[in-house]
This record gives structure tokens, C-alpha cells and sequence, in this order.
């Protein structure tokens, strides 16, 4: 639990919570307040519970909290040890922030959400308490399987930042560039 101003620096090492939990959610980093920097490696859970929600970063509490991810690699999971009844609530994030006070910006990195074939309902990658106001999560640039963060989690909300354009590189897989003084400068070759 991060609770002051400090910078995460994974050294290019991996931090994985294996915790297993009853009904609920984790996550492997979770934020109380401070300003916080994560970068260089990778963030992942791999916990196994009987429909367990797991998170890379979970910014709560109440205090006020700025995250800022400036790289890196971030797997969420979910699931369910019961595969002969589904989980049909099988909805978690990577990334969530239920702070009011909180705020995480995404600067770069690559966003997973993992689950299994038989946990219904939809993996988001970012996500934020009811109530609170979609830029509680900004991107600015990053990678991102299996979600769209101009489009969010479908509900009008666009985590996009307003200085940022998303690409489908390919199918799935959606890349948020930054424009700087109205250029967009690729930085490899891409097909769109």
C-alpha cells in the first residue's frame, strides 16, 4: 500500500500478486495518497479464488492521489474455480481508481485484462467508480489489448487524453499516440 510521494521503479523486474481470494477484488498495487510514479516492469496478478477480481493498480481511499504510469507492462485477471456454474460478473480492471480525490495519468505501457473462457461479463482494462468523473483516468499514450480508451467502457466515456489520438494497430489492439504542437510523429512503421 502506497500512501506518500514515491516512484515505483520496477528496475525492469516483475511484481505478481499470486494471492487467492474468496469473492471480492485485489489488487497488487494499490494506492492511498501521494504522488506516485510506476515505471520499468511489469505489474501482473495470478491469483486463482472462486471469482476472485484482480487489478495491477487500485487507486482507493480517500486521500488525494495522483498516479502517474509512465511504462511498463499491467495485467488484470479474473477468475472463476467453479467452471461447471459461470461467472457472469466477471467485470474487472486493470486499472481502477474508486478515490474521489484520485487521479491516474497513463503516459505509456501495455494493458491487459485476462480472464477465462467460461467468466462472462466484460474485462475492462480502466475503469472508475459510478459517480465520479471520467477523467479520474487520462491517457496519453500506451498500448492497449482488447480495449479502445477513447471509446471506455462503452458508456459514452472517452479516457482519452485531449492531446492524444488512438490508432488500431491491429485487430484488438489499440495505441494512443501524442500530438505535440499539432504533429502526430509516428515512431515505427504502422499500417491502419
Amino acid at each position: 500500500v502506497l500512501k506518500s510521494d514515491v516512484t515505483l521503479n520496477l528496475g525492469g523486474n516483475t511484481l505478481t500478486t499470486a494471492q487467492d481470494i474468496g469473492d471480492g477484488w485485489s489488487a497488487a498495487v494499490y494506492v492511498e495518497g501521494g504522488d506516485v510514479t510506476i515505471k520499468n516492469g511489469t505489474i501482473a496478478t495470478s491469483g486463482k479464488a472462486a471469482h476472485a477480481k484482480m487489478g495491477a493498480v487500485w487507486v482507493k481511499g480517500d486521500a488525494p492521489a495522483n498516479v502517474t504510469i509512465e511504462n511498463g507492462t499491467f495485467k488484470g485477471n479474473c477468475w472463476n474455480v467453479t467452471p461447471d456454474t459461470p461467472y457472469t460478473d466477471g467485470l474487472m480492471a486493470t486499472v481502477y481508481v474508486s478515490n474521489a480525490n484520485g487521479k491516474v495519468t497513463i503516459k505509456g505501457g501495455e494493458f491487459y485484462a485476462v480472464k477465462q473462457a467460461q467468466v462472462g461479463g466484460q474485462n475492462q482494462i480502466l475503469n472508475y467508480k459510478n459517480g465520479m468523473p471520467a477523467l479520474t483516468i487520462e491517457v496519453k499514450g500506451g498500448k492497449f489489448y482488447g480495449m479502445n480508451p477513447a471509446v471506455g467502457n462503452g458508456v459514452e466515456v472517452s479516457y482519452l487524453a485531449d492531446d492524444a489520438v488512438v490508432v488500431e494497430t491491429s485487430a484488438g489492439v489499440f495505441e494512443v499516440l501524442p500530438v505535440v504542437e499539432g504533429t502526430l510523429t509516428l515512431a515505427k512503421d504502422m499500417t491502419i
